[in-house]
């Protein structure tokens, strides 16, 4: 479990987030299918409400939770799509977070050499946009 992962998920209490904060517990605790059955019900509120930081946060924890799993191409599809989802709505920092951890997961996957390509992906967008979240969220030791 990458800890330092999991620490930035829970968001602002909003309605359609509190399923995924709840979802961030559950996959701490290693109940990993209430997890992934409260990022899904995250990902359908976020859709129901329009609310892309609900759809691209349901999708994320979904990635967490296949990678604990160890569905490594489920894991990267739905990182994907969570990069996918931050790009459509305009998240900058999202693209930092989730480029990051795209890298980090290509990484933890034999050859490493795809996840170094990754890095300096995420680095560029923070350092364009974001520069205090490169600490946070790309310093990963990569």
């Amino acid at each position: 479990m990458n800890w330092n992962l999991i620490g930035r998920f829970a968001l602002p209490a909003r309605p359609g987030r509190q399923p995924g904060n709840s979802a961030v517990i559950h996959l701490i605790s290693g109940d990993f299918k209430q997890a992934l059955s409260l990022a899904g019900e995250t990902l359908r509120i976020g859709l129901r409400t329009d609310d892309p930081w609900g759809q691209l946060y349901g999708r994320s924890l979904t990635g967490c939770v296949y990678w604990e799993y160890g569905e490594a191409r489920k894991a990267i599809s739905a990182r994907e799509d969570a990069i996918r989802l931050s790009k459509q709505g305009g998240l900058s920092r999202a693209q930092v977070m989730f480029w990051a951890d795209l890298a980090w997961v290509y990484a933890g996957l034999t050859p490493i050499e795809h996840g170094l390509e990754l890095a300096p992906v995420a680095l560029s967008k923070s350092d364009k946009n974001h520069g205090s979240w490169r600490a946070v969220h790309v310093n990963r030791g990569l």
